[in-house]
C-alpha cells in the first residue's frame, strides 16, 4: 500500500471517531440562545418524565455535575480573594491577562500539532488535544478580565453581577435568554480568570482541587516526537505540572473525544465524557466502550440492514452493546419514549470511509430522549455547539440539552434507536 493510500485509511478511520458528537439542528450555523419558553417546556417534560430509570440516571448526574461546578467555583472565588490581599491588584490583573493569551497562543500550536498526527495508536487523545475548546475559553476570559466591575467583583470573592448560575436548573445547550449561563462560554471562563489571577504557590495547591472545572492530562505521549513544543510548554504554559508534563484544560463535562482512562473512571470526582463515553458511563461500561459508527452497524445488523462497519477489534465492544442496549425501530420518532436513546450518523457526508461492507457516515451523536413537544424533540447529552467555532461567544462544549426537529432528522440522517436493558 502506498503512503497516501496508507494515510486515506489512517484519517478515514479517525474521522468515523473523532466526529462521532456533532449535534445537528436544522440552524446549524445560527445557533442562539434557548428562548425562556422553550425552558418552561423542557421543565414540564423533565417533570413528567425524570423518573424513568435510565433518563433519571442521566438528569441526577447532571445535577450532581453542576453542584460540583457551582461549589467549586465558590471556593476559587474565596480563594483568590485571600490570595489577593495586599497584593498589588494591577499588577495581579496584567499578570493574569498576560497569561491567558499566552497560553491561548500556545493551545493553539498544540491543536496544530495534535491535527496533523496520524502515527499514535490513541485516536481519543489526538481528538481531545487537536479539537478542544481550551484557548477561546482563555482568551474570553482575558477579555472579561479587562472589564473593571467584572475583575472588582472576583477579587471581592463573588460573582459578578452579570453572571447567572443555578446549579438545581437545567442546563442548555448555548444557555437560556436572560436566564442562566450553564452551557455557555461564561462557565469556563469565568473558572479560567479565577485560575489565572493565583499566584504560582496557590496554584499549585488548588489546581487538582477542581476537577469538575479542570481537566489534567498527560503530554508525555503526545509531543514524544516533538520536544521542542514540549520544552516550550514547560517554559512557559501556565497551567503546566513541570515535573509530570501534564497541562490542565478548563471544561464544563464536555471533552470531545471523552476519556477512557480507568484509574479516572473507577475513582472520578468527575471525568470529561463526549457523547458516547458519556452513555458509556451511565450504562456502566467502563471497557471496550463504544462510539455511535458502532451502534449504526450494530442497529443494522441486528434488523439485518446491509450498511455494517467493523473494525477487526471490534468484537468486544459488540459483545458490551449487546448486553447493554435493546435496538428498537418505532413507527416514527415521535413513537420514541423518555429514556430511549437515540443516536445517528450524518449519511449525506460522503468524504468519510466507504466500507465494502457498507457505509456508516462520518459525523453522529446520541442522546437520552427527554420527551417531544410538537414536532421539537428535547434530549440531554454531552455536546458541542458548533457555533463557538464560528467565535460567536455563545455556546460551548457542555453536558445538557438540546432541541431538534424530529422531521429535519428524519430527512438529513440515519436514526438508530435503543433501550438500556
Amino acid at each position: 500500500m502506498n503512503n497516501n493510500l496508507r494515510k486515506y485509511f489512517i484519517m478515514s478511520s479517525f474521522l468515523l471517531f473523532a466526529s462521532s458528537c456533532t449535534t445537528y439542528t436544522k440552524n446549524q450555523n445560527n445557533h442562539q440562545r434557548f428562548t425562556t419558553k422553550q425552558l418552561e417546556i423542557a421543565n414540564n417534560l423533565v417533570k413528567k418524565n425524570s423518573k424513568v430509570s435510565f433518563l433519571k440516571k442521566a438528569l441526577t448526574h447532571h445535577n450532581s455535575y453542576y453542584k460540583a461546578v457551582h461549589d467549586d467555583l465558590e471556593n476559587l472565588l474565596n480563594t483568590v480573594s485571600l490570595n489577593l490581599k495586599n497584593k498589588n491588584l494591577k499588577e495581579a490583573k496584567k499578570s493574569a491577562i498576560k497569561h491567558l493569551n499566552n497560553d491561548a497562543d500556545l493551545m493553539d500550536e498544540i491543536k496544530k500539532y495534535a491535527t496533523s498526527l496520524n502515527n499514535i495508536n490513541d485516536d481519543e487523545m489526538i481528538t481531545r488535544f487537536g479539537y478542544n475548546r481550551t484557548s477561546l475559553i482563555l482568551r474570553k476570559a482575558a477579555e472579561l478580565l479587562e472589564n473593571d466591575n467584572y475583575f472588582d467583583a472576583i477579587i471581592a470573592g463573588k460573582f459578578p453581577n452579570n453572571f447567572k448560575f443555578s446549579w438545581k436548573s437545567l442546563t442548555f445547550l448555548s444557555g437560556v435568554e436572560n436566564f442562566d449561563d450553564k452551557g455557555t462560554i461564561a462557565i469556563s471562563a469565568l473558572a479560567a480568570s479565577i485560575i489565572y489571577l493565583l499566584d504560582e504557590n496557590e496554584l499549585k495547591k488548588n489546581l487538582y482541587n477542581h476537577s469538575s472545572i479542570i481537566y489534567n492530562e498527560s503530554t508525555t505521549e503526545l509531543l514524544a516526537q516533538n520536544p521542542e513544543l514540549l520544552a516550550k510548554l514547560q517554559k512557559n504554559y501556565y497551567l503546566f505540572s513541570k515535573d509530570k508534563n501534564i497541562i490542565s484544560k478548563i471544561y464544563e463535562g464536555y471533552e470531545f473525544g471523552g476519556d477512557k482512562d480507568l484509574e479516572k473512571i473507577n475513582n472520578p470526582k468527575f471525568v470529561p465524557f463526549d457523547c458516547a463515553t458519556g452513555i458509556d458511563y451511565l450504562l456502566g461500561i467502563k471497557q471496550d466502550q463504544f462510539y455511535t459508527y458502532h451502534l449504526a452497524s450494530y442497529h443494522n445488523e441486528f434488523f439485518k440492514q446491509n450498511a455494517v462497519y467493523w473494525k477487526s477489534n471490534d468484537w468486544k465492544t459488540k459483545e458490551q452493546i449487546a448486553k447493554t442496549l435493546k435496538p428498537i425501530k418505532p413507527k416514527s420518532l415521535s413513537h420514541l419514549k423518555p429514556g430511549n436513546i437515540i443516536s445517528w450518523r450524518d449519511l449525506n457526508d460522503k468524504t468519510s470511509l466507504i466500507d465494502p461492507k457498507g457505509y456508516v457516515g462520518n459525523s453522529g451523536h446520541i442522546g437520552i430522549v427527554i420527551g417531544f413537544d410538537g414536532d421539537d424533540l428535547y434530549y440531554i447529552s454531552w455536546a458541542r455547539d458548533l457555533e463557538t467555532k464560528n467565535k460567536s461567544g455563545i455556546g460551548i462544549d457542555a453536558l445538557s440539552i438540546s432541541k431538534a426537529e424530529s422531521s429535519s432528522l428524519n430527512n438529513k440522517l440515519a436514526i438508530f434507536n435503543f433501550e438500556a436493558k
